[in-house]
C-alpha cells in the first residue's frame, strides 16, 4: 500500500512538470498516373498509327487503364473544348484545348506523388495556348500517345472566314476567305460566295504549287435586312479527303438604322480620338467630334451625345444640357481635370459630387460582378483587371436616381463603393438614359489591351456595347428582351427580359415564359428566373440552325408579347486541319523526361512505368509532440491505484 501510494504521488507530482513525448509519425503517398485523352473530332477522324481503325484504338487504351489501375492509382481526364473526369472515347467534341488540362493538374495535384501523365491526342489544338508553353510548369515526366496521321492528304480545305458581324443594308461589305490546297499542282479550281443557295461571287482560282495557300478577298452586297448566312465553298473534287472542309459559313446581321454619335469636348484629348477609333469599328455608326466652341448644329440631330470633360469653366454646358432634355437624346460624361464640378453639379443630371475643392485622384477600375446591362465576358474581365487607373475628380458621389455600377473605384489600394462607370436608367422611355465615365485617360486602357491582346477588340467592345444600349431608340414599349443574334453550336444560349410599369419603372412580378420554333416549327417552352429587378434565362445549347421565339407575360390582365430570331452557327474548326502533329508531342515529352509512343505500344509503355525507379511510394515524416498529461491512460491508472489503495486498506481494516 506504501508503494501504491508512492507511485501515485509521484506520478501527480512528475505531470505538474508538463512533461512532453516527442515522436515521429511515417505516412506513404502511393504513386498516381494521369491520364488524359483528347475527345476532338480530329481523333476520330483518322485511325491511330499502329491501328486498324478507331475501334481498335478504344479497346486497347480501355485495356490499358484497367492494366495500369491494377499497379497503380489512375486518375483519368478527358479533355477538348472542356475538361472532364474520367475517359470520354465518343470524339465529338468542336475544339480542342489542352490549356484547362494544364490548369487543373497544376493546381489540383500540387502536392501529390504524381508519378507521370499521359496524353494521348494527334496534338491539333486551335483554341489555348500551345501545350509545349502551357505545360512548362509541369514537374514531372509527360509520355505522349501520338495519335492521328502525320501523312498528308489530297485536300481543298477553307481555311478561315472573316467579315464584320453587323453590315449596312445596301452597302458593300467585305469577306476575307483563306484557302489551303495540297496535291492539286497545276489545277484550277472555283470558290463561290453563296448566300442561302443564291451565288453572289466567285472567284476562279489557279494552284500553282503542290502545297499552295492564298487569301481572297470579296466584296458582298447587303441585300436584305436580319441575319443572313453567306456560304464560302470550294467546288470539290472527286480525289479529296475529305468534303466537310470544302466550305465555311460566316453569319452577318444587316441591319438598316445607322447611328450618328457626336463627341463634344472641352479640348483636345487623347481620349477623343481613342473613342472614335473604337466607335469607327463598327459600320453601323457614324462619328463627329468638335470642340465646344467649333460645334454650331443642333443635338437633335444625333442619336447621343458624349461631353468630355464637360462642363468646364470655359462652357458651362447649359444650352446644349436643356437640348437634351428636351429631346430625349442619351449622353456619356466623362469627367477629368478639366470638369468644372460644380457647374457639373447644377446640371442636375442626376449625380452630384460634393466636398471636392478641385482636387484629383487616380481610381482603378473595380469590376461589379452584378452588373447585368449587357454581358462582360472573361476577357474583357482579364483585361481591366490590368488597366491603369484614371484620373477623377475627388469628392462624395451621391445619386438622386438608380445607379448600375460597371466599375467602382480602387484608390490606392482601396475599394470604395464610388463609381468609376455607371448608368443612370431611370425612368426609361421618358427622358434620356446617362453614363458617366468619371475620369480621363481611358485611351490608356486601349494601349492596355493591344499589350495584353495584341488587338484593341476588347476595348473596343466595351465602347460599342455602352453606346449600343444608350443609343437604343427609345422604347415605348413596356416588354424589352435582350439578347445576341448569332450563337456558336457550343456556347450557352442567354436571354435578358425586362418590364416596366406604367411609371417605367422596372418591375418583376409577373412571371415570362419564352417560346422557341427551330426552321421545323417544333416548340420547346422555357420559362425565365427572376432577379432583383429584371429576368434570366439561360437555356444551354441548341443544334445549328434557325431559330424564332416569342415571350410573353401578362401583368394586371393584359398579355404582353416579344417576338425575334436568332441563328446558331456550326463550328468546323476539327476539320481544317488533319495532318497530326507528332512533332509537338516528341517536344513536349523531351522537356519533361518523358516519352512518345504510337497505340500499338501501350503494353511497352506499361512495362516501362512499372519499372521506373522515380515513380515509387513516397514517405513523409511527421514530428509532433504530446503532452503526457493529456494521455487519458495515465489518468486512469491514477484512479485505478487510489481506488486499489482504498480497497486493500478497507478489507484489511485499516480505516
Amino acid at each position: 500500500m506504501l508503494a501504491i501510494r508512492f507511485i501515485v504521488l509521484f506520478l501527480i507530482s512528475f505531470l505538474l512538470l508538463s512533461p512532453v513525448i516527442k515522436y515521429l509519425q511515417i505516412y506513404f503517398d502511393d504513386p498516381i498516373i494521369i491520364i488524359a485523352q483528347d475527345k476532338s473530332e480530329s481523333i476520330g477522324l483518322i485511325k491511330p498509327l499502329g491501328t486498324k481503325s478507331s475501334e481498335e484504338y478504344i479497346n486497347l487504351i480501355k485495356n490499358f487503364e484497367k492494366n495500369l489501375s491494377k499497379e497503380f492509382e489512375v486518375k483519368p481526364f478527358s479533355f477538348g473544348e472542356s475538361l472532364i473526369e474520367g475517359l470520354d472515347l465518343k470524339f465529338n467534341d468542336k475544339e480542342t484545348d489542352f490549356t484547362p488540362l494544364f490548369e487543373e493538374i497544376n493546381s489540383r495535384f500540387i502536392n501529390y506523388n504524381v508519378g507521370a501523365l499521359i496524353i494521348a491526342t494527334d496534338g491539333i489544338y486551335n483554341k489555348g495556348l500551345n501545350p509545349v508553353y502551357s505545360s512548362k510548369d509541369i514537374q514531372f515526366p509527360v509520355y505522349t500517345i501520338a495519335l492521328g496521321d502525320t501523312a498528308r492528304k489530297k485536300d481543298l480545305i477553307v481555311k478561315s472566314v472573316y467579315a464584320n458581324k453587323i453590315a449596312l443594308l445596301g452597302d458593300y461589305f467585305p469577306i476575307e476567305v483563306s484557302i489551303d490546297c495540297y496535291g492539286y499542282q497545276n489545277q484550277d479550281i472555283n470558290l463561290i460566295v453563296y448566300n442561302k443557295e443564291k451565288e453572289v461571287s466567285k472567284q476562279a482560282i489557279r494552284i500553282d504549287k503542290n502545297d499552295f495557300s492564298k487569301q481572297i478577298n470579296f466584296d458582298i452586297l447587303a441585300e436584305s435586312k436580319g441575319i443572313c448566312t453567306y456560304r464560302v465553298k470550294i467546288e470539290s473534287k472527286k480525289d479529296e479527303f475529305d468534303l466537310l472542309n470544302n466550305s465555311k459559313e460566316v453569319i452577318i446581321d444587316v441591319v438598316d438604322d445607322k447611328k450618328k454619335i457626336l463627341i463634344l469636348a472641352n479640348s483636345v484629348h487623347p481620349d477623343i480620338g481613342t473613342i472614335r477609333k473604337a466607335l469607327e469599328t463598327n459600320k453601323n455608326i457614324s462619328v463627329e467630334s468638335y470642340v465646344v466652341d467649333d460645334f454650331k448644329g443642333n443635338l437633335t440631330d444625333y442619336q447621343l451625345v458624349i461631353f468630355h470633360q464637360l462642363p468646364s469653366l470655359q462652357f458651362n454646358l447649359q444650352k446644349q444640357f436643356n437640348q437634351l432634355n428636351q429631346g430625349f437624346i442619351p449622353a456619356i460624361f466623362i469627367l477629368g481635370a478639366q470638369t468644372d464640378v460644380q457647374t457639373f453639379n447644377l446640371l442636375k443630371t442626376g449625380i452630384t459630387i460634393s466636398g471636392n475643392n478641385r482636387l484629383l485622384e487616380q481610381s482603378i477600375p473595380l469590376l461589379n460582378s452584378n452588373f447585368n446591362l449587357f454581358e462582360i465576358n472573361e476577357k474583357l474581365t482579364e483585361l481591366f483587371n490590368e488597366c491603369p487607373p484614371l484620373i477623377t475628380p475627388f469628392g462624395n458621389f451621391e445619386s438622386e436616381n438608380q445607379l448600375d455600377i460597371l466599375f467602382y473605384q480602387q484608390i490606392k489600394g482601396v475599394k470604395t463603393q464610388k463609381p468609376l462607370l455607371c448608368f443612370s436608367t431611370a425612368k426609361p422611355g421618358k427622358s434620356g438614359k446617362f453614363a458617366f465615365i468619371m475620369g480621363d485617360g481611358i485611351w490608356h486602357w486601349r494601349i492596355k489591351d493591344y499589350l495584353i491582346n495584341e488587338n484593341h477588340q476588347q476595348f473596343d467592345a466595351l465602347i460599342n456595347k455602352i453606346v449600343h444600349f444608350l443609343a437604343l431608340d427609345v422604347q415605348k414599349d413596356r416588354f424589352m428582351v435582350y439578347h445576341d443574334k448569332i450563337f456558336n453550336e457550343n456556347e450557352d444560349i442567354n436571354f435578358r427580359a425586362e418590364f416596366y410599369n406604367q411609371s417605367y419603372e422596372l418591375n418583376n412580378s409577373s412571371d415570362v415564359s419564352l417560346l422557341i420554333y427551330n426552321s421545323e416549327k417544333k416548340e420547346f417552352k422555357y420559362q425565365f428566373s427572376k432577379t432583383s429587378k429584371s429576368y434570366l434565362l439561360n437555356i444551354g445549347r441548341l443544334p445549328v440552325g434557325n431559330y424564332t421565339y416569342q415571350a410573353k407575360t401578362e401583368f394586371e390582365g393584359k398579355e404582353y408579347q416579344k417576338k425575334g430570331e436568332f441563328k446558331v452557327a456550326e463550328i468546323n474548326v476539327e476539320h481544317q486541319d488533319l495532318t497530326a502533329n507528332h512533332a509537338m508531342l516528341y517536344q513536349l515529352s523531351a522537356q519533361t523526361n518523358g516519352k512518345m509512343v504510337y497505340a500499338n505500344q501501350l503494353d511497352d509503355l506499361l512495362s516501362e512505368l512499372k519499372n521506373k525507379d522515380t515513380i515509387r511510394p513516397v514517405s513523409h515524416t511527421i514530428v509532433d509532440l504530446v503532452d503526457l498529461i493529456e494521455l487519458e491512460w495515465i489518468f486512469f491508472l491514477i484512479m485505478f491505484l487510489l481506488s486499489f489503495e482504498w480497497f486493500l486498506r478497507k478489507f484489511f481494516g485499516s480505516y
